[in-house]
């Protein structure tokens, strides 16, 4: 992907991004639309906000703050198409409790004790998005290795060996390129499927909003 990919995408996500979610339109008699629209806008903005600052961060040569937000935009992208998969599920069996509980998992889930809803794994979201999107579970797990502090997140981004047994650390190295190009790669990509997504919601939502308000 080039910067001119980056720009465009980015320029659309901005563009689709929701003003306001007026719960007086939608969801009169159950508010489960607000619901489900309200964490949408705000899994939006989430996702625009993360890959404003991954991009910027990788041009700036700053690679494992980048890999780790774009780690973080992974994350908020596969939430809004697991949302999706949700309400495909719910066109079908017409089930309004069970997607309730699903967007009130999302909205309000944690895994503090305690608490009323129990946050849905992150995992099972992205393994679900992997089933439409092929790929996309194995570049989160490449981006999870440099997130966490092991050796390809540390070592592996500031060391490199010189003469003898010599390690030279340094805030870049030969390597630095490649993982700036890979990464604003992977932030494209993501762009890309939260656009999937945000299309194909646009596709099924007069019958998500008739079925949850028949």
């Amino acid at each position: 992907m080039t910067a001119r990919n980056f720009d465009t995408l980015i320029k659309e996500i901005e563009f689709n991004l929701p003003k306001e979610v007026d719960e007086n339109i939608m969801g009169h008699k159950t508010g489960v639309v607000n619901k489900y629209f309200t964490t949408r806008a705000g899994l939006m903005y989430r996702a625009y906000e993360l890959a404003l600052s991954a991009h910027e961060c990788a041009n700036k040569n700053q690679i494992a703050a980048s890999i780790t937000l774009t780690r973080a935009l992974f994350e908020t992208v596969s939430v809004v198409g697991f949302l999706n998969y949700k309400v495909d599920i719910f066109n079908k069996d017409r089930d309004l409790a069970c997607f309730d509980e699903v967007v009130m998992k999302v909205m309000l889930g944690s895994k503090s004790e305690g608490e009323s809803y129990p946050s849905i794994n992150i995992l099972t979201m992205i393994k679900r998005i992997d089933k439409t999107m092929p790929g996309f579970n194995l570049t989160y797990g490449n981006l999870s290795e440099f997130s966490h502090p092991n050796f390809a997140g540390t070592c592996g981004l500031y060391g490199e060996l010189s003469k003898g047994e010599i390690t030279v650390f340094s805030k870049c190295n030969k390597g630095t390129e490649k993982h700036k190009c890979d990464t604003i790669d992977h932030i494209c990509l993501a762009l890309d499927t939260l656009k999937y997504f945000h299309i194909d919601m646009q596709e099924k939502i007069d019958d998500f909003c008739a079925n949850a308000e028949a």
